[in-house]
């Protein structure tokens, strides 16, 4: 078992000050089979109240209204990790499982993702070793390109390209899997080291859900922390919202994980 200390922070400058502004947070992980969570904080700026909940995936949410203006918008969140890498979290039950199974909007899959299947040549055996095939073969067709994608760039186009970032990498890969009738959903989380979130794919098999990161062509393992998983990004936005005023707006994100001693027991803070 490891131990992981973790630290998500987003700012969001907004160049004229906004009023009205109500916000949807996923950006907290929380305890399940295979990670316990210890020592959460949760920081807002400006501070003000936040309303705790969970969406229909049995995501963690926090929301809530800024009603005076303000230029800055920002979350701070840390806290501790165990992870057992030899445990996987239970599969929901069949009825809902059946979400997972088909295209959204963004997996849909084009003629590049449908004629790359045809000509894979995939083991005859379980669907789990399908999607390990499946992912080391994304890994090899993807050249990882910050910027070259954006949050709403679909899977067929991001294949098409053969660049992105680790979105793309695994929504190519739920495109090919639900074109299998493999149940896989997609993963926002953190990732040992230091950058920003990662995305990966779990893929449900026997009743549970195992983990593939076709970014690094790994299995997922004690390195990993999920935040919120669904059906695509969309369902996994970590900061959702509206609000008045006009103007640009800059975000910036920073994510460290490392791991802790036996001896150390805090993941400490950061300022926004």
């Amino acid at each position: 078992m490891k131990k992981l200390s973790f630290l998500y922070n987003m700012s969001l400058e907004f160049s004229q000050p906004i009023t009205n502004h109500n916000f949807k947070l996923k950006c907290l992980p929380q305890t399940s089979r295979r990670q316990r969570i210890s020592d959460l904080s949760f920081e807002l700026v400006p501070e003000t109240a936040v309303s705790c909940g969970t969406d229909g995936f049995g995501n963690l949410t926090r929301y809530g209204t800024i009603s005076e203006a303000h230029s800055l918008f920002g979350v701070n969140v840390t806290g501790v990790c165990e992870l057992d890498g030899g445990f996987y979290d239970t599969a929901v039950k069949q009825s809902t499982l059946g979400l997972f199974k088909y295209q959204t909007p963004l997996t849909e899959p084009g003629d590049s993702l449908l004629n790359f299947l045809s000509e894979l040549n995939l083991p005859d055996e379980s669907s789990l070793d399908k999607a390990r095939y499946i992912m080391s073969e994304i890994y090899n067709h993807f050249e990882y390109t910050p910027k070259a994608t954006g949050v709403s760039t679909s899977a067929e186009e991001s294949f098409r390209l053969g660049k992105g970032v680790c979105q793309d990498y695994a929504q190519s890969m739920l495109s090919l899997c639900r074109a299998l009738k493999i149940p896989c959903r997609y993963v926002t989380g953190l990732l040992t080291g230091e950058g920003e979130t990662h995305a990966w794919v779990e893929v449900e098999s026997d009743d549970k859900w195992y983990g593939l990161d076709p970014t690094n062509n790994v299995e997922v393992g004690e390195n990993h922390i999920v935040i919120s998983t669904g059906r695509d990004s969309t369902d996994c936005s970590i900061n959702k919202g509206i609000f008045c005023g006009q103007g640009a707006q800059s975000q910036k994100i920073h994510v460290k994980v490392e791991e802790l001693n036996d001896t150390d027991n805090c993941a400490g803070s950061t300022s926004l």
